[in-house]
């Protein structure tokens, strides 16, 4: 049963690493958000999907974080020590189980993040080519100056 949990506590790390790449894709969505929010002065509906999709960016950054965290093996034994450990119970049971708790946390909460993640750049895509050609045709700001 050791190396099922070594190999859990592997795919943790693999997820940690996965999801920084996520983050990194999350950070440049973002910046190109606000860079679009900062830089429109077009319609208020405009600037209010925008800011949602920012919003939106700023809540999968927050989860991937939480992805990442990284757990020490006496964080995992803090679980045990809370009364959990009995006869049924055993520390290293806790421990197992513990593990393969966050690994199945983790791969949800990453599966998640990609989904969203993948939907909500089309979304920013449609959104920025949308307000490119609009500015063009000054359809947003109610016309060119």
């Amino acid at each position: 049963m050791a190396g099922q949990v070594e190999n859990a506590e592997r795919w943790i790390s693999a997820l940690e690493s996965k999801t920084g790449t996520l983050l990194t894709h999350i950070s440049m969505m973002i910046a190109i958000t606000g860079l679009m929010l900062a830089i429109s002065n077009d319609s208020m509906w405009y600037e209010v999907v925008l800011a949602l999709e920012l919003i939106f960016y700023l809540l999968l950054a927050l989860l991937c974080i939480r992805c990442q965290k990284h757990y020490r093996t006496d964080e995992f034994s803090k679980t045990i020590s809370r009364g959990r450990e009995s006869k049924n119970h055993p520390p290293h049971n806790v421990y197992q189980s513990a593990v393969f708790g966050e690994l199945f946390y983790r791969e949800r909460l990453f599966r998640f993040i990609q989904r969203t993640l993948y939907v909500l750049t089309f979304l920013l895509i449609l959104t920025v080519f949308y307000g490119l050609l609009a500015d063009e045709f000054g359809v947003l700001s109610g016309g060119k100056s």
